[in-house]
């Protein structure tokens, strides 16, 4: 599960890796509401890859295991 967690996070760097080579974002230059401040934004110009919520619940789910049997075993050490 832990190779797995692993390996579905490098893919989450590639893909991130991916987009930002890319610079798929502009940056805006507004003022505020209150007519002084300057308020600076990043916006998007093309959307996240699709699979990028898939790849990380992926990870997630495959290191949720690793993460209970970790909190187990430091359990069981400490309370023999």
């Amino acid at each position: 599960m832990l190779r797995w967690g692993r390996h579905r996070i490098a893919d989450l760097e590639r893909e991130v890796i991916s987009f930002s080579h890319e610079k798929p974002w502009a940056i805006i230059s507004e003022v505020d509401s209150d007519g002084v401040t300057d308020v600076f934004k990043v916006k998007f110009t093309k959307r996240l890859s699709e699979d990028i919520p898939h790849i990380v619940f992926d990870a997630v789910n495959n290191l949720r295991p690793v993460l209970d049997q970790t909190a187990f075993a430091v359990a069981v050490r400490h309370t023999e």
